[in-house]
């Protein structure tokens, strides 16, 4: 019984487990992807942002607002360098591998993955023996019935031969 409990439980947490990781990489996927998508957008910002920076120098060495222009071209290069929605894609990103990379190390060295196998094994040896303890039991079964039959016939019988062997006596007595 603790054997099939054990075996219950470590099955669920190995189910548990399986289903994580799957979640945990189909979810890796999906940022990924979305980490692609934001390089892409920030790699076409940074063009932007080249292009504007130029036409801007031409544009400054023609009107001199240097001081306005200069802080809009910081303000753009600091999020090109730096946008919030990359920093944070990456930090979930990294977590969720090292969440997933956790997870497969604890499947791999969990104490309880061969014992697994073993009670499994110990499991379908059980079971075995348990069917040929009840084939052993219900053919005792099956002998207890057949003696009790032949017990009842062979009382039958005794009654019987007793119940002839006082009318023989009867008769014995009456003929003498």
């Amino acid at each position: 019984q603790h054997v099939a409990r054990a075996n219950r439980v470590a099955a669920a947490a190995a189910f548990a487990a399986s289903a994580q990781t799957e979640q945990l990489t189909s979810k890796l996927a999906e940022v990924d992807e979305l980490s692609k998508r934001l390089e892409k957008n920030l790699q076409s910002t940074k063009m932007v942002l080249r292009l504007r920076d130029e036409a801007l120098k031409k544009k400054t060495t023609a009107a001199g607002d240097d001081a306005g222009k200069d802080t809009e071209m910081e303000a753009l290069r600091k999020l090109a360098e730096c946008p919030p929605e990359v920093i944070r894609i990456r930090v979930e990103m990294q977590a969720l591998r090292s969440r997933m990379e956790h997870l497969e190390r604890e499947n791999d060295v969990h104490p309880h993955k061969g014992r697994l196998a073993a009670l499994e094994l110990e499991l379908g040896e059980i079971r075995v023996v348990r069917l040929e303890e009840g084939t052993l039991a219900a053919s005792a079964i099956e002998r207890a019935f057949e003696a009790e039959a032949a017990r009842e016939i062979a009382e039958t019988a005794i009654a019987g031969s007793e119940a002839r062997a006082e009318t023989a006596e009867r008769l014995v007595a009456q003929v003498e």
